[in-house]
């Protein structure tokens, strides 16, 4: 094998395998033109909004995400692919996106994270978008706002106990669920009480409203006690 040849086939395998890595990404991925044509995307767009992959590469990315016919605006979508382009920097917007659900479409609020990427000449050409549904975590801190909360300072923890009479859910599938991501702000929300120390209980059930309990340790020696 000569060494162009072997060149060759070094980078076949170096992209295919960058290609895996962005399609196990459970946060859907655009690459985005000056045009707002999206150049590539990873499979959880293809799977969030139904298509196959020569139904969305070309096409306007506000075509895709909200079925739009002109790009997104202020003040109720602003764009953060645009703010990335005229500033050079990161950006980032919660939108509300159409996504392929059971055979229907259904709006989902979306956290979009757009980053320029730069050519030689240090300008923006193209900006790489990152989109992960954020429905369950908004839907839930609603609910908490309008819940019943009780705050407990004991010797050895905080304690907070939320109620709420509302329609409740099926935590355990909205957890395992792989369908638009529903259980990840029950996750997050699991390990930011974690890494203080703490215990987080959700009990919910369709119709039956939802309980959280948060318990926080503060003094582990009184607790041992």
């Amino acid at each position: 094998m000569s060494e162009a040849s072997g060149s060759m086939g070094d980078r076949s395998g170096a992209d295919n395998y960058l290609r895996a890595v962005i399609d196990s990404l459970e946060d859907e991925s655009m690459v985005i033109d000056r045009d707002f044509r999206i150049m590539e995307v990873n499979e959880a767009v293809l799977a969030r909004h139904g298509k196959l992959r020569e139904g969305v590469v070309g096409r306007h990315c506000y075509e895709i995400s909200h079925g739009f016919l002109e790009p997104c605006c202020s003040p109720l979508h602003e764009c953060p692919v645009r703010a990335a382009w005229d500033t050079g920097r990161p950006a980032q917007a919660v939108h509300v996106h159409l996504h392929h659900v059971g055979g229907e479409k259904q709006e989902r609020h979306v956290h979009v994270a757009a980053s320029p990427i730069m050519d030689d000449r240090v300008n923006a050409q193209v900006a790489a978008c990152l989109m992960r549904d954020v429905t369950a975590t908004m839907e839930l801190e609603l609910r908490i706002t309008k819940a019943e909360t009780t705050l407990r300072f004991k010797k050895s923890s905080i304690e907070v106990h939320l109620r709420d009479s509302g329609k409740g859910s099926d935590v355990e599938k909205a957890i395992s669920s792989r369908d638009g991501q529903r259980g990840l702000g029950l996750v997050g929300m699991k390990e930011r009480v974690g890494l203080l120390n703490g215990t987080l209980h959700i009990e919910s059930s369709p119709g039956s409203g939802t309980r959280i309990d948060i318990r926080i340790l503060v003094n582990q020696e009184a607790a041992d006690g």
